[in-house]
Order: C-alpha cells, then structure tokens, then sequence
C-alpha cells in the first residue's frame, strides 16, 4: 500500500493509473491514512532504533488493539527512534483514540517529509473533531495548496470543493459509481414575465412560484444504475402554467480507453394546467476525457415526444441535440466554454411553428472561497423556426444567470439565482424580457 491507503486495502478499477482510488472507501475512511500505510520495508527501516517496536505498534493497530498500539510506538520514541513515520503512526493512532491535541502535535513533527502534506489534512480532520471549525479550514485550505493532487481533493471535499483538477486527482468515472444517493431541492422565487410552456413563449404575467425536484439514484455490482426523478413547479396565479414531470431510466458508468463514457435512457410523463401534457423516451450518449487538468465533454441526446391530449399535438415528435463543452480550471476559478447544436420535427399546427433548429454559446464561470461557491453564466442562442402560414420566425436570445450557494452542513446548502432574458425576434410578438429571482435550499445524502 502507499501512503494515502486507508485502514482497509482501496479497490482499484482495472487499467487504473496511480491516480485511481476507489470512491467508497475515500468517503468511508476520512482520515486519509491509516497506519498500515506507513510499514516501510528494507534494511534502512530495520536499523532504526526503535524499529521492533514499530512494526508491533503496526501490528497491534491492524487488529483494532489501538491503545496497545500506542504504547508500542511511545516506547520505540523511547528508544529513540525519530522518523517521520512513527510520528505520523502516533498521530493516526493519537485520533482512533480520540486525542486530537496530540495526534495534532505529532502530525506537526513531520512538517518538511514526504508525509506533510497527508499530515495537513489530518490535522484539519483533528480540529474538526474538536469543533474548531475556522482551524479545520485554514488546515484543510493548506492542504488544498500542497501541491499533492490527491490530498487536495480530499481536502476540497471537506470545503465542499469540487472541479475538474479534483476529478482528474481522484481518478474515479467523472458520471460516478454510486452505490445509491437521495437528492432534495426546494425552492421559492418570482417570475417578471412567466414563460409558457408549451410555446416557449412569454406570457406577459408576473408570478410568484415554488419549485421542487427530488431524485433517487440505486447503482449495482456491474455499474448499472437505476433512477428516478420528479420536477414540480407552481404559480401562485398563473397556475394554467403549472407543470410537472416524472422520469424513470437506467445509465451505465463505462470506460474505453481514455474516454469516460455514460449511456442512458429514460420514460418520462408529464402535466401541464392539471392535465395530461406529454409521454416518450430520451436517449443519452455523454463521453469525457481529460487533457492534463482540463476536461471535453460531449453529448448526443434524443427525444420523443408523444402528446397526451389533442390540445397539445402540435408539441409531439422529436429532438436532436449534439453537445460540445471544454472546462479550463485556472487560479481564479473554473471556466467552462458550450457549443450545442438542436433540431425538432414536431408536428406543428397550422399557424405556429415547434420545429426550431438552434444553435447556442455559452462560457460558466465558477469559483469557490470556503463555504460559498459562486457563477455567473452568459448564453447566446439563435432559433430558425423556418416558415408557418407564410410567417417567418427567426429569435435570438442573450441570456445571463448569477447564482451562488452555501453550505450549511456536509448535506445541506442554501442557494440563490438571479437570471435575465432578453429575447429578439423578427415577429414583435415574440420579442420580450424576462428576470427571474429564485431562493432555494437542497439536500443530498449520497452513499458512495
């Protein structure tokens, strides 16, 4: 084992390079080494005082007897053994036992070795565990810095952290290999110019609403995982514009050579003002690889459509979408730059069109201090609705989003959005602008 292996041995996906660990056992063991990693054969270790005593202090700590353990490693300090790693054995087995000064102090002694860095973390984990919450952070912050890959990771999860430099230090399939996870999100907000749904139109209303989304994925042995998720959201007056949908699929977390790949598939069902609205079926292709510390990713999705009353046949057929996305992490933050491609054949009415093919840009910045994580996003999409009725339509909309979240606890955050819309068309009917506001909080409970 190295020195980031946890007290049981980490399972590694097959071709995995030394990047890989398994995510089960990263989340299951937070202190990032145990002592079994620290038992360093050769003769150097051998001549060590005190190196007798080490490789019992090791022993007794793989058979749980952590006390025992101590008293083995006390005893080789004793004998005047001073290596960084019965420093760092007196540490971890310092924190088994709960005494987290101490275990703090020795994971202090090994500053300046190739153990500082894994140490770092550690003493955030300690200062955790005492509840000095502002400690831990500037110890988890350090350790971030480390220039260790995988300690920075680690480091990054306890501080709710999360970009491509992470996925890429971690070496697990970027879609994940859950074994189950819940999700929850709630929300509240206020809509200037509510859109209509089945048009993709302004209704010319303003609105308060509340949303919901809630999902469950369940992963098996073979990486296939089964989900499902329902979306519900509801104008306080506006409510022919309530709508709701429920999906059902299965994907499958899958690799091929250096590209992490993610089929999937889906039912889905859903209501607009109370009634039957559409049924049918998406189709997903996504597949990512990485490029030093940036990441493309790429997507293919097909949609069919099936209206569920008359009203509604015009929406019914199908879609096309071709997705092309480059995410750079940089000092300041995340970039991520989109390209996406659409098309529809839908069986439109006699005087409005369904069918637009589209085109869109859109870059994401995003960026992270503590707690908070924050983006801003700016899109551009151009819609070529071709000709109905001897009517042309032909829009163009900008649109920018400001959010941030919080979190409040390792499964709860706090959210807020701010969106703006400025649509332009060559039918004045179509042109409109839209702010949405939205305050919402969420929670996950991931088992991995």
């Amino acid at each position: 084992m190295n020195k980031y292996s946890t007290a049981r041995p980490v399972k590694r996906p097959e071709k995995a390079n030394s990047a890989f660990f398994g995510r089960s056992q990263w989340n299951k063991h937070p202190l990032v080494a145990a002592l079994t990693c620290l038992l360093f054969a050769g003769k150097a270790a051998a001549i060590e005082p005190g190196a007798e005593q080490l490789a019992a202090g090791i022993a007794q700590f793989k058979q749980g007897n952590y006390e025992t353990a101590l008293m083995q490693l006390e005893t080789a300090q004793q004998f005047g053994n001073r290596q960084p790693q019965l420093f760092y054995n007196l540490g971890v087995t310092h924190y088994k036992l709960k005494m987290y000064r101490q275990a703090i102090a020795d994971f202090q002694q090994v500053q300046g070795t190739e153990l500082a860095a894994p140490a770092q973390l550690n003493i955030g984990l300690c200062w955790e565990a005492l509840g000095d919450e502002a400690k831990a952070r500037s110890a988890f912050r350090a350790a971030r810095t480390s220039g260790d890959d995988r300690v920075a990771y680690l480091a990054g999860q306890r501080l709710g952290l999360k970009t491509v430099r992470d996925e890429r230090a971690r070496g697990d399939h970027p879609f994940g290999n859950l074994e189950w996870d819940v999700y929850a999100n709630f929300a509240g907000g206020y809509d200037d110019n509510v859109n209509l749904v089945a048009q993709d139109a302004p209704s010319q209303q303003a609105d308060s609403y509340t949303q919901s989304y809630v999902s469950a994925r369940l992963g098996f042995a073979n990486s296939a995982r089964v989900y499902a998720s329902m979306f519900d959201i509801n104008y306080a007056d506006v409510d022919t514009q309530d709508f709701r949908i429920g999906k059902v699929g299965m994907d499958y977390p899958m690799r091929a050579a250096d590209w992490y790949l993610l089929p999937s598939v889906n039912i889905f069902q859903s209501t607009l003002m109370g009634s039957d609205y559409q049924d049918g079926f998406d189709f997903k292709l996504k597949a990512r690889r990485y490029f030093g510390n940036n990441a493309f990713t790429t997507s293919y999705r097909y949609s069919d459509f099936d209206a569920s009353e008359p009203l509604f046949e015009p929406t019914a057929g199908d879609r096309h979408r071709l997705r092309f996305e480059y995410e750079v992490p940089t000092a300041f933050g995340e970039l991520r730059g989109r390209y996406q491609y659409e098309t529809n054949d839908r069986s439109d009415s006699l005087s409005r069109s369904y069918s637009p093919e589209r085109h869109s840009l859109a870059l994401r910045y995003k960026n992270s201090w503590n707690a908070l994580q924050g983006y801003f996003d700016l899109d551009w999409r151009s819609s070529d609705y071709g000709t109905v009725a001897t009517v042309t339509r032909e829009d163009e909309r900008l649109r920018s989003t400001l959010g941030a979240s919080y979190r409040l606890t390792s499964n709860w955050n706090l959210g807020f959005r701010y969106q703006y819309t400025d649509n332009d068309s060559n039918l004045p009917e179509e042109r409109y602008s839209r702010n949405l506001y939205l305050l919402d909080v969420s929670f996950g409970l991931p088992r991995l």
